[in-house]
């Protein structure tokens, strides 16, 4: 698509905001002409403010697994607790540090993830740029809707908390590593991902969601399976 009077290309920040009311329009435009920095920044900065707010409640959570481990290995529990809470700052420094450059790492590769089967399934090679811009787009949706989380994290000082499906299994549930990424902001980030390859691709939107949400279902297998098998090493 060439910029014209009647498609006019959108700027970024109006992209995102066009999100919520005409996401056609948004993805038409990253079609035509891809702008990944703004969305993927956002997503960044997000995940930096998410894990500043939550990261001494989820450090508190694996106080008990990590004195225990200490323990194992012949310290003393006062001796564990001490180098536990020696650590602790750098902990927290490195966990607000490697969050977003592990977002960094994942919108990448998530995006190389898009663009391959996305050619292979829907045809066409569209710029990666293009694909970067939609995977982006999409984890900012889900960090929106992690950010919506974080009252619930603090108030109840559980760093699993959910505001899905997650919600309807008690906490330490084998299920919940799976169910907790399974929310309304996922499900909307799916529906944005039908929409993008759709305008991307040029093909039609049952057609693209095929492809949104097979990757969709591969990523919640990909990262709830690995917690569900050690929450059952540990039960």
């Amino acid at each position: 698509m060439s910029e014209t009077e009647t498609d006019p290309i959108l700027s970024p920040l109006v992209r995102i905001v066009r999100l919520v009311n005409d996401p056609g329009a948004a993805f038409a435009s990253t079609a035509a002409r891809p702008m990944p920095w703004l969305a993927l920044g956002l997503a960044v900065l997000l995940t930096a403010l998410a894990t500043a707010l939550t990261v001494d409640i989820s450090l508190e959570a694996g106080r008990t697994a990590g004195l225990e481990a200490m323990v194992n290995h012949g310290m003393s529990r006062a001796d564990a607790e001490a180098a536990f809470d020696s650590m602790r700052g750098v902990q927290r420094i490195g966990g607000i540090v490697v969050a977003p450059i592990s977002i960094l790492a994942g919108v990448a590769l998530g995006g190389l993830i898009y663009w391959g089967v996305s050619n292979v399934v829907l045809g066409g090679r569209p710029p990666y740029k293009a694909l970067l811009e939609l995977v982006s787009v999409s984890m900012l949706i889900q960090l929106v809707g992690g950010m919506v989380r974080v009252p619930l994290v603090l108030s109840t000082g559980d760093p699993y908390a959910s505001i899905g499906l997650g919600a309807f299994v008690e906490s330490g549930s084998r299920l919940q590593p799976l169910l907790m990424q399974i929310d309304p902001f996922a499900v909307w980030a799916v529906y944005l991902v039908t929409i993008g390859l759709s305008r991307i691709y040029g093909v039609a939107p049952k057609r693209a969601a095929s492809v949104a949400i097979g990757l969709w279902i591969a990523g919640l297998l990909v990262f709830g399976l690995p917690g569900m098998f050690f929450s059952g090493l540990g039960a």
